[in-house]
């Protein structure tokens, strides 16, 4: 897609920390902690509920690689996708953060942060994603310990997901007093916030 920021390759070379055939994985703007990684398709796909079944395998492959390798250098992360739904950019991200450092602690991202909302969670497998997500056209992700939670979003205003404090990472982060997190996005961060 043309004008697609992560269908521009360029933008996005110098930050690429590993590759596979298929997906980059990439250090993002305005981390909240070192460890925290974006997995990105190269080609372009809404969100991973669009993924096609031949790219599941080297998919999930990447992503416990991933998971294993910022478990072992930062802490046990969790990973968090918005599909379709309050993205910044339109293309299938998902960003991985470790659950601990020197500034915080979370036990369970889905316990501290999501329960509360107004908004159904539930545990779902990743084939139940993808059919759900055929239904509702946008959601929220959310792994945590190995268990992936879908989060049914789309009668919540896609623009204002990102001020909702039981889905956006970064108020969650800022809500416990970690700096750096840009508040509500990372459009709010210095650029000195966002190199770093």
């Amino acid at each position: 897609m043309e004008s697609c920021a992560f269908c521009d390759t360029s933008r996005v070379r110098k930050n690429i920390v590993h590759e596979t055939k298929h997906f980059v994985v990439k250090v993002g703007i305005g981390l909240i902690t070192a460890g925290q990684v974006m997995i990105i398709p190269k080609q372009h796909f809404v969100c991973f509920g669009d993924l096609p079944n031949e790219l599941e395998a080297e998919f999930l492959s990447l992503k416990e690689l991933l998971v294993a390798k910022i478990t072992q250098l930062f802490a046990k992360p969790f990973l968090i996708e918005y599909g379709n739904w309050g993205q910044s950019v339109p293309h299938a991200h998902m960003h991985i953060i470790p659950m601990k450092n020197e500034q915080y602690e979370v036990k369970s991202v889905v316990d501290e942060m999501v329960k509360g909302g107004n908004f159904v969670v539930e545990r779902v497998s990743r084939e139940q994603l993808r059919e759900l997500y055929k239904k509702e056209k946008g959601y929220c992700s959310i792994e945590n310990s190995g268990n992936l939670y879908y989060c049914h979003i789309t009668h919540l205003d896609p623009e204002t997901i990102r001020f909702n404090p039981h889905l956006s990472y970064r108020m969650f982060f800022a809500q416990k007093g970690v700096s750096g997190t840009g508040g509500s996005s990372w459009q709010n961060l210095s650029h000195e916030e966002h190199v770093q």
